[in-house]
């Protein structure tokens, strides 16, 4: 559970039922938790929650503490429980933007900074903030955004990238099968500005031993110029997203993100900048996506 502020009461059937559980507390502006304590039971009154707080290893109560408000809930299970599914979808994003997902039944989990809206519709999914803060200073460090999806559905996802700010930013997918074999995939070193959309497709098979499977979608750049226009579809492109990208001056390195149509043969795959042999910085595999510094 995420971003659900349900009462007091809520939380205590949660602890009482499956013993002590996360709450979320000193929210940002858009109210997200930056903070994460663990309570423990009830007081006497039940007013409030007996917590156990990271922030000076102290015992206390949540209205001492945090004036008796939480912004969410990390629900955890005894430890008898049996999990009959332990796959996973895991995506951080490190940059100043927003994140949305959309599963093969079109539910989502994300924002929407464009419509400023927030989506938590996928069962027990969340999309928080999270800091690594200086204790002695407060000063909460960069900012990574945190996505998960537990037991995720077979089929097509798609994974939407707000820019928010000037920079560049990095994005992990980290997906686990049944057996909890990973597939992962990094994006490194991608421009991104206010106002842009990049936006990824891959499938998620839940079979063992299956990897991710990246594959073009609307809103990516196929290159164009091809003929017949189906060999456009053998490289796509989330950035750049069309054919002529201006770059600012004193630019040294541009970031490509490239999508391989499941039919590329590696072996017939070149690259040429200005004249000049590129196709060793590039790693072609069938169903894949890599990010790319050019030069």
């Amino acid at each position: 559970m995420a971003w659900t502020w349900s009462g007091l009461d809520d939380a205590e059937r949660y602890i009482c039922t499956y013993g002590p559980q996360m709450l979320g507390v000193k929210p940002d502006a858009r109210g997200r938790p930056g903070h994460w304590i663990t309570a423990t039971g009830r007081d006497e009154e039940r007013s409030t929650y007996l917590i156990n707080d990271p922030n000076g290893g102290s015992a206390t109560t949540l209205a001492d503490g945090y004036g008796n408000s939480f912004r969410g809930t990390r629900t955890f299970g005894r430890p008898s429980q049996a999990y009959t599914d332990i796959s996973g979808l895991t995506i951080r994003f490190h940059s100043p933007g927003e994140l949305l997902l959309t599963d093969p039944q079109g539910s989502r989990v994300g924002y929407d900074p464009v419509q400023q809206l927030e989506y938590n519709e996928i069962p027990d999914a969340y999309y928080e903030g999270i800091h690594l803060a200086d204790a002695e200073s407060g000063d909460p460090g960069p900012l990574t955004m945190d996505l998960f999806v537990p037991k995720p559905l077979a089929g097509d996802y798609k994974l939407e990238v707000f820019g928010t700010g000037d920079g560049t930013y990095a994005l992990e997918v980290h997906a686990y099968d049944p057996e909890l074999n990973p597939s992962i995939h990094e994006f490194i070193d991608v421009a991104i500005s206010p106002g842009t959309l990049h936006t990824y497709a891959f499938r998620y098979s839940k079979q063992v031993g299956v990897g991710l499977e990246f594959g073009a979608v609307v809103g990516n750049f196929d290159g164009k110029g091809q003929r017949p226009a189906d060999v456009n579809k053998f490289l796509s492109y989330v950035v750049p997203t069309e054919g002529t990208t201006t770059l600012t001056a004193g630019t040294t390195k541009y970031g490509l993100v490239v999508i391989y149509d499941r039919a590329v043969i590696p072996g017939t795959f070149k690259a040429e900048l200005n004249g000049r042999d590129v196709g060793a910085s590039f790693k072609p595999v069938p169903g894949g996506a890599e990010s790319v510094g050019i030069p």
